[in-house]
């Protein structure tokens, strides 16, 4: 199971690398046609990156986010659950009734 993990971030990080490389070498081609200073070039890689950095840290405070929102809700399920199973008058914890033990 892990080396399928490994396997899909491999050919997802090739695909990234792979775009990215494409778009970089067609922007080196309109810089090369327009003169563009290498200083100038250089300034602009950073901002890229910059941009680059702030999108991915943008998703992970979203998924973040997410993964908080559904800790919550699991815990309330649970607490849900196992009020209703004291209702009824179960002895049993729930969390053995959900693996049917």
């Amino acid at each position: 199971m892990v080396a399928v993990g490994v396997e899909e971030k491999s050919l997802i990080g090739f695909i990234m690398e792979n775009s990215c490389a494409v778009l970089l070498q067609e922007l080196q081609n309109i810089w090369d046609e327009i003169g563009e200073s290498k200083a100038d070039q250089d300034e602009l890689l950073l901002e890229i990156e910059k941009e680059c950095q702030q999108v991915y840290q943008r998703k992970v405070d979203e998924a973040n986010c997410t993964k908080a929102k559904l800790y919550k809700l699991v815990a309330t399920k649970e607490a849900e659950l196992a009020a209703l199973m004291e209702s009824l008058g179960e002895q049993t914890p729930y969390s053995q009734v959900l693996i049917g033990e």
